[in-house]
């Protein structure tokens, strides 16, 4: 078997063609053309292929936990992720994305007063004290991150936060 490789600039062309052992093909017109741009070359087959397929596979299982705004963490606590929009009539959650949980608060953005509105709001929809609800980053974004300590799970937690939304719409 015989396998011929041509590269130039942009383009690639490749083809397999059983003849005879030691004869060389006289002819060129049995090449496939692949352009880098419209497709992908050929992937060469590699030993321990299967690992790489499990390794995806649990990068996508990682990429759809990521979608979550909820996430347990390794001592025990739970990390939420916040879109802040202060300065709105009244407190509501208004939606729970792989963004984060937006969050409207009634307090202007100035000197922390939507930040601290913000952890006395989570804590009421959530049913914590204020002192297991902290903010862990973002204290000057809209963008936030809170940690809450306490017992509740990842998903009771995202049951509290959508429940919310709902009892708004109803």
């Amino acid at each position: 078997m015989l396998s011929l490789f041509f590269r130039t600039a942009n383009v690639a062309f490749t083809k397999v063609k059983r003849v005879p052992h030691g004869s060389i093909p006289t002819d060129l017109s049995f090449l496939c053309l692949y352009s880098h741009q419209n497709k992908d070359m050929p992937k060469k087959r590699v030993k321990g292929g299967d690992e790489k397929a499990n390794a995806k596979t649990h990068s996508m299982v990682a990429a759809a936990e990521d979608e979550c705004p909820v996430h347990q963490n390794a001592d025990n606590t739970i990390t939420i992720k916040i879109v802040a929009k202060p300065g709105a009539k009244h407190n509501s959650v208004t939606d729970v994305s792989s963004d984060g949980v937006g969050v409207q608060i009634a307090a202007p953005p100035v000197d922390g007063e939507a930040n601290t509105e913000l952890l006395k709001y989570l804590a009421s929809v959530l049913d914590l004290r204020k002192s297991e609800i902290s903010l862990d980053k973002g204290s000057k974004s809209r963008s936030k991150s809170v940690r809450i300590i306490g017992s509740l799970s990842k998903e009771e937690v995202m049951r509290r936060l959508t429940s919310e939304i709902s009892d708004k719409c109803s």
